[in-house]
């Protein structure tokens, strides 16, 4: 019997890499598809040994050329799509709605002409189900609503779904699966939640007043490769290991590198002048959909994949002590 091939979409990014040296690791076949000249750093720190020790095998493409993606999908059996554009700066906005909602739109489309049988996975995120300014938990049952407070990646991400919907309609296997923040080795600490760790390790004498759900990456593409073992499709499932405030989070991290903890929580009116205030010395240039972000006292249910996989996350303390050691052993390295 063949051995079933996966391909893994933006293979080189924080969940992606992950979910490489996951599925290899359950003896499935995978090809990863990255964009040309892309970062792989994480790749290094996974197989130190260099390309040589690389056990998948690598494809070279642009993710919104078609051509590229239907040669990626030659043989494929299934696809975990991980790659997307994430950014908190209005600047950016059209180019996450072509990277994530019409590179999507592509992928989907690509399926169906080339592989109508294989099964997808699309990463999508909390961001997509929108805000809540409630007490109740936000559960897989929320319908989005225009808010001008949605953030653009957050509307580019809920587009992506409804392309992947619109292929379900049309005869793909697919299930969607928001996780929340996810904490993990990062191919970059100054980006996405490797900024947390820098932030801290540089010094930060406050934290922002708000609360999110926050998930171990091993936790996510354990439960990817789960929902594949059973072929699940039609579904949408949150993968949240616990709801922290962003004090908790940021003053677990200044323990575990050993630095000092935020002293206080900003006052709301504070934050919302960062945004203006980037050209002063020391401050990092925060934008208006990051201080909206950080404000938000949004929490997650995963009860539906928690029943469904009979599945236990891990702590989020953990995952911090675990991703801490990781940070202090690159940043060591590299000088």
């Amino acid at each position: 019997m063949a051995v079933p091939t996966a391909l893994v979409t933006g293979a080189n990014g924080l969940l992606g890499a992950h979910l490489l040296k996951h599925l290899l690791s359950s003896g499935i076949a995978v090809r990863a598809m990255v964009r040309p000249q892309a970062n792989l750093g994480l790749w290094q720190n996974l197989w130190p040994d260099g390309p040589k020790s690389w056990p998948f095998e690598l494809f070279q493409g642009d993710f919104l050329d078609m051509f590229d993606l239907e040669s990626a999908l030659e043989g494929i059996d299934a696809v975990f799509h991980t790659a997307g554009m994430v950014s908190f700066y209005r600047k950016d906005h059209p180019a996450m709605m072509e990277v994530n909602a019409r590179g999507t739109a592509g992928l989907v489309n690509a399926l169906l002409a080339v592989q109508p049988k294989a099964w997808l996975c699309h990463v999508s995120s909390i961001a997509a189900l929108g805000r809540s300014n409630k007490p109740e938990k936000i559960n897989e049952n929320r319908s989005w609503k225009k808010d001008p407070a949605n953030t653009g990646y957050a509307r580019s991400k809920y587009a992506a779904e409804l392309e992947v919907w619109r292929g379900v309609e049309e005869g793909l296997n697919a299930v969607v699966v928001n996780p929340s923040v996810i904490l993990g080795r990062v191919p970059d600490w100054n980006k996405n939640t490797g900024k947390l760790f820098t932030q801290v390790n540089q010094g930060l004498s406050f934290a922002p007043p708000g609360t999110s759900g926050f998930v171990d990456v091993l936790d996510v593409v354990a439960i990817m490769h789960a929902l594949y073992e059973k072929r699940c499709t039609n579904q949408r499932f949150i993968l949240n290991g616990e709801n922290v405030s962003w004090m908790q989070i940021l003053c677990t991290i200044a323990a575990e590198i050993g630095k000092p903890e935020p002293r206080k929580k900003a006052g709301k009116s504070l934050l919302s002048l960062l945004p203006y205030l980037h050209f002063l010395p020391g401050l990092p240039h925060i934008s208006r959909e990051m201080v909206s972000n950080s404000i938000q006292e949004n929490k997650y249910s995963s009860e539906k994949i928690t029943e469904y996989l009979n599945f236990r996350f891990t702590p989020v303390n953990q995952t911090i002590a675990r991703v801490a050691n990781a940070f202090l052993m690159d940043i060591n390295t590299k000088n």
